[in-house]
């Protein structure tokens, strides 16, 4: 009798655990979450934009950037949280861009974490460019995103910061680093214990950055690749593209140290910036753009370095 109890009560037991695993397995599947760590679970599939990443801290769980879409960042947080069993406490804006803002609203009852820089430029944009009347403006040019963009509100950071944030204690920490570069305000993750790196939108991988935003500096950029290296990293989250290696984003550094240097070469030579667009040194330095989107990143990019690196140079003289 004994025998046939403990074989019903394993039957039992593997059943339960059976049908939560197919549950989680859905949960993950029906949101496109990876498990990239231990700890660790991303959304790089596109349909926030960006790419978003949950590190479970043993009590609590820290969110890195929101996403763009306020409907599909709340269905996100409904399943990481019930995958882990426990709640988000801390969201980390890596910058002000607004796919990795607008859903902030999905976190309104979290500690939102951002640079100073970033919460000053997103304040100053609820005047302007993020007033309930030019949000409506926005969607209205855009009604294939109307629905995802449902009751669109801004949500500021309610913890700001310069340099460096540290969450957690001892060694089960996540380290966030202001760098700037990409735009003002710009952060990293890091999560030493499992060697991850959330690299924002300081690292595109596998296509040509954005670096078109106003306040974008390319030497800063090299400088915040430079330091994310510094660690030892194993598993880097880009803001934009594909899970990567440290190996990735060495190649990445290198590619924007010769796109830095063959721009200066040819600030220095006095070369236009519309001869530059044409030459092929130039444009085959990255990955063939694979979309107008991405075309578009890559003129925006080389024009707004140009602009920036020739600023620069004349003010060395």
């Amino acid at each position: 009798m004994l025998l046939i109890s403990s074989v019903i009560k394993f039957k039992i037991v593997f059943r339960r655990y059976y049908q939560l695993a197919i549950t989680v397995s859905k949960a993950v599947s029906m949101v496109n979450l990876d498990r990239i760590s231990d700890s660790v679970f991303v959304h790089v599939k596109g349909e926030t934009r960006a790419n978003i990443a949950f590190i479970d801290l043993g009590d609590f769980i820290v969110a890195v950037d929101s996403g763009m879409f306020p409907t599909v960042a709340e269905e996100l947080r409904r399943q990481i949280e019930r995958i882990r069993g426990k709640r988000i406490r801390y969201l980390i804006i890596t910058h002000y861009h607004g796919d990795h803002v607008f859903g902030n609203q999905a976190y309104e009852d979290c500690e939102i974490i951002a640079s100073k820089k970033t919460y000053e430029i997103m304040a100053k944009r609820l005047e302007n460019e993020w007033s309930p009347e030019k949000l409506k403006e926005y969607i209205s040019r855009n009604p294939e995103l109307a629905e995802k963009l449902k009751g669109l509100r801004i949500v500021l950071p309610t913890t700001t910061f310069s340099s460096k944030y540290v969450i957690g204690k001892d060694n089960n920490v996540i380290e966030v680093y202001e760098a700037d570069g990409h735009c003002d305000g710009s952060v990293f993750v890091y999560f030493p214990k499992e060697k991850v790196l959330v690299a924002g939108d300081l690292y595109f991988a596998k296509m040509w950055p954005y670096g078109g935003d106003p306040t974008v500096d390319p030497y800063k950029w090299v400088a915040a690749l430079e330091k994310m290296l510094e660690p030892g990293v194993n598993i880097v989250v880009p803001g934009h593209g594909p899970v990567t290696s440290k190996e990735d984003l060495a190649e990445y550094l290198n590619f924007m140290k010769m796109l830095v240097r063959k721009i200066e070469e040819y600030v220095d030579q006095g070369i236009t910036i519309d001869k530059i667009m044409k030459m092929e040194d130039i444009l085959s330095l990255g990955p063939t753009p694979k979309s107008d989107n991405e075309k578009y990143f890559q003129r925006a990019t080389i024009e707004k370095f140009y602009e920036k690196i020739k600023t620069l140079r004349s003010q060395e003289k």
